[in-house]
């Protein structure tokens, strides 16, 4: 019982000090909930007001960007044709129409699914590694992307899962692969969320 709660008093620590450093390693930020700790909020984007820098996205893809210490990971499908989702202005109906069509058919040619690793400091790529190259075995719908799942990282590294691709990848902060383990090839539609 007493190293029960010690382990969750020492959990708890790490978790307030990751959460104070204002990193955010997992989809919808520290705590997982989508709120950010408070901070004064800018009005004025619009006008460029604030923004330290801006490129332009090197993937497609509706996976979260994530930072852990001064490295902005963002990961993403690249291949043949616009693979930028479509919204409603580009012809995306309603939410209800999240079916696939029974004509849809996947990609002709393969995608390449990629990490990139940004610098947090000017938004240079510090380094990009192909996760993996292959066809992809069914169509998505015209709101969706090949690559939805937001990476996640801790101070051993960047972990990537690729559902459409069926792979699980490590990193270290450096580029370096770790691993690579390949998993069942997961469906979008109505299926798995991460």
């Amino acid at each position: 019982m007493v190293r029960t709660g010690l382990l969750l008093l020492v959990s708890g620590l790490l978790l307030a000090g990751l959460a104070a450093a204002g990193e955010t390693m997992q989809f919808r930020g520290e705590s997982g909930n989508g709120v950010l700790p408070a901070q004064a909020v800018r009005a004025d984007w619009e006008n460029g007001a604030g923004v330290a820098w801006k490129v332009p996205n090197p993937a497609a893809g509706w996976a979260q960007p994530i930072v852990h210490g001064q490295q902005l990971y963002i990961a993403g499908a690249v291949g043949e044709g616009d693979l930028k989702p479509s919204n409603f202005a580009d012809g995306v109906k309603s939410p209800q129409s999240m079916g696939v069509s029974l004509f849809a058919k996947p990609p002709k040619t393969p995608l390449t699914w990629k990490l990139y690793c940004l610098s947090v400091q000017d938004g240079r790529t510090l380094w990009e590694r192909e996760i993996i190259q292959k066809k992809a075995s069914y169509p998505i719908h015209p709101s969706n992307s090949w690559q939805t799942e937001t990476p996640a990282a801790d101070d051993a590294g960047v972990y990537v899962f690729c559902g459409a691709a069926g792979t699980l990848t490590a990193f270290g902060h450096d580029g370096s692969q770790k691993w690579q383990q390949q998993t069942e090839i997961c469906r979008t539609n109505n299926g798995f969320g991460t």
